[in-house]
């Protein structure tokens, strides 16, 4: 391996790390905020609860090809609310992956606006 190689190698192997660590910051903020709104529920957990019989807050776990698949609901309505890390949906494979979702409205032109702030979070 040439000097050059190792150099690239390790650049790689470094950015790889980086983006883990980023991760798994971004997922335990999540986990928090989850959290948080477990110990001070708002007025749509009770709605949720009432009309749907379903906490907004529990995780629905789902089998997809073998695999245990967490869904948890992000997104908040109401006045004051705030979506955690601007997403609606988090789906986990717990201890593995995850991903964020985040659902847009075309409008009459078929566009998505675009949320520079919610999309950064």
């Amino acid at each position: 391996m040439q000097p050059r190689e190792w150099y690239n190698l390790v650049d790689d192997i470094n950015a790889d790390i980086a983006g883990i660590v980023r991760a798994q910051r971004t997922l335990s903020e999540i986990n928090d905020g989850l959290a948080q709104r477990l110990h001070n529920p708002k007025e749509e957990d009770f709605i949720h609860a009432d009309m749907w019989g379903i906490d907004p807050g529990a995780p629905r776990i789902t089998q997809v090809d073998g695999v245990s698949v967490r869904a948890r609901m992000l997104r908040r309505q109401g006045l004051r609310q705030r979506d955690i890390k601007g997403a609606d949906l988090l789906y986990e494979i717990v201890g593995r992956k995850f991903a964020l979702v985040q659902y847009k409205k075309p409008n009459r032109k078929g566009r998505v606006k675009r949320d520079a702030e919610q999309l950064d979070d």
